[in-house]
């Protein structure tokens, strides 16, 4: 009797773990997942691949950025933490190199830094923490007429980042101060 009462309580208990993952996690594609306001009007640019999830970078024909990390569990994907930029080709133009921030999200991502190069000039960027001196490259990402950069960082209060642009002959073109206050999100 015992043994059957375990049976149907762990059955009972699987079916409502199942039926609550598949609400939750519902999409079968990282496009799919994506929580834009018309997914339609936006197009996929960029996937950074990170441990267990995914940086998405999409843009619509307004030229709005779209961001989004997703999240994958038993091959289905889910949207965790999302936001949107406006005008990113004509700020990019107006600054040379924008700059945002994307909070760490707790078990899933480190925070990120990234944003869009507008300044032609621009063949090598490179991030400096002011505190350490420490200085890493950034990858320039070109895709659909876009040139992006992201970098992951560590989670360090208040340390001011400074982003270095250099030109083909290696001669400094942009330097912008970024100051964050990292964060984690601890829930989703």
């Amino acid at each position: 009797m015992k043994k059957k009462i375990t049976v149907v309580v762990l059955i009972a208990s699987l079916l409502i773990a199942y039926f609550f993952f598949v609400n939750e996690y519902q999409a079968k594609s990282i496009e799919e997942a994506l929580d834009t306001p018309d997914q339609s009007n936006y197009k996929v640019i960029h996937i950074e691949k990170l441990e267990g999830s995914y940086f998405v970078l999409s843009k619509s024909n307004e030229d709005y950025l779209h961001t989004a990390m997703i999240n994958k569990i038993l091959g289905r994907y889910k949207t965790v933490y999302s936001g949107v930029h406006g005008d990113i080709d004509k700020v990019a133009e107006i600054f040379g190199v924008t700059d945002s921030y994307f909070p760490g999200i707790k078990d899933i991502s480190k925070p990120l830094l990234y944003g869009v190069i507008g300044d032609s000039q621009v063949s090598k960027l490179v991030l400096i923490n002011s505190d350490s001196k420490e200085e890493k490259d950034i990858n320039i990402i070109e895709k659909d007429g876009l040139r992006l950069w992201i970098k992951s960082i560590e989670n360090t209060d208040g340390i001011v980042y400074i982003i270095k642009g250099y030109n083909e002959k290696g001669e400094e073109v942009i330097e912008r101060n970024l100051k964050f206050t990292p964060r984690v999100i601890i829930s989703y």
